[in-house]
């Protein structure tokens, strides 16, 4: 999939729940299935089970934006 915003080919990956306090993290495809590992590449999206997230309604794709999430 190419970036809306530089048109480079964007990764593919996995968002999923990491524990009982449904923190999200985002893991790329390339972890052969293993999308529960944490590797050095993961990213965890939000501390607080909320992240911003922009969607465009047209093309159906979510957006977010590293630099916005909470350290």
């Amino acid at each position: 999939m190419k970036c809306p915003y530089c048109n480079k080919e964007m990764e593919k990956g996995y968002i999923y729940k990491t524990d009982l306090f449904h923190n999200l993290k985002w893991c790329p495809e390339k972890n052969e299935g293993h999308i529960f590992v944490n590797t050095k590449r993961d990213v965890r999206l939000t501390y607080d089970g909320q992240v911003t997230a922009y969607r465009c309604e047209d093309c159906k794709k979510i957006i977010i934006d590293e630099n916005t999430l909470k350290a």
